[in-house]
């Protein structure tokens, strides 16, 4: 194998680097926005419960209806919320794999290249 084809090897797997820390990069930014969401939804579960704790013993018996109903729905999208957070953590995993795996490629064309033009 020649210095050129040594080199050209390099570049691509410097190029499969950066295409795998990209997706990488999307990836943590999806976790990133569905760990918003989550806290979104815990933000409106502490509003709802001051506002139980506000309401006189009328309001409180008049609402309990619409804030049982509240609190499951609420309960049902932290759930699936979760899983699609849990997901991403996977996919995460996977991709950082991957990454280490055009690291480690990206690593040794570099030695192979550099250990050729001596």
């Amino acid at each position: 194998m020649t210095q050129k084809d040594l080199q050209r090897l390099q570049a691509l797997a410097q190029l499969v680097l950066d295409r795998e820390m990209a997706a990488l990069s999307r990836v943590a930014q999806k976790e990133q926005a569905q760990r918003a969401i989550l806290d979104d939804l815990d933000a409106q579960l502490a509003q709802c419960q001051a506002a139980l704790e506000a309401a006189t013993d009328i309001e409180a018996f008049q609402i309990s209806g619409t804030d049982a109903n509240f609190r499951l729905w609420l309960t049902q999208q932290r759930r699936q919320e979760m899983r699609k957070l849990s997901q991403l953590a996977a996919l995460r995993e996977d991709q950082t794999e991957r990454v280490r795996t055009a690291f480690g490629r990206d690593e040794v064309m570099g030695k192979l290249c550099a250990g050729r033009k001596r």
